[in-house]
């Protein structure tokens, strides 16, 4: 075969398979169409099924937030109240634990007193004073007070 035979039929091969290209790609174009015309129902309804399932999905949740916040509403007005409870309590708490402690130092303060009185008696003072007041010159008898009164504690025992 001569090469200008060569060269036309290559030409005319050419030219035939770029018709044959955009037939083929008419046809591809028909094709999609007619795909996309058949689907587009389908494809409607999916989309439809997808937005009613998402709008129930964020009912149901926005239902529980609701009904969630209901139920935190109803702790929170409960709140006030065990608090006042609760201090309430301790209060009384605190009234014994004080009333307690009053009541210490009251038997402490007359054991000193008692203690006190004994000792100026035995000794002869006539006067005992409970604070120092003014500067005299005095007998201070308070280590035998403390000494008396762990005495008096070790004989409780």
């Amino acid at each position: 075969m001569k090469p200008e035979l060569r060269e036309q039929i290559h030409l005319k091969l050419a030219r035939v398979k770029e018709a044959r290209e955009r037939e083929l790609s008419v046809l591809q174009e028909e094709k999609n169409a007619y795909i996309a015309a058949a689907m587009k129902p389908h494809i409607e309804a999916v989309q439809k099924k997808l937005a009613d399932y998402a709008a129930q999905q964020h009912s149901d949740i926005a239902n529980k937030l609701k009904s969630s916040d209901a139920a935190q509403e109803e702790k929170l007005k409960g709140a006030p109240d065990a608090l006042h409870k609760a201090l309430s309590i301790m209060d009384k708490e605190i009234d014994k634990q004080q009333a307690a402690n009053d009541e210490l130092r009251d038997r402490i303060s007359k054991d000193i007193a008692s203690i006190s009185a004994k000792l100026a008696h035995e000794q002869g003072y006539t006067i005992v004073f409970k604070r120092v007041k003014v500067n005299v010159n005095a007998a201070d008898i308070t280590d035998e007070v403390i000494k008396q009164l762990k005495n008096t504690e070790d004989s409780k025992k």
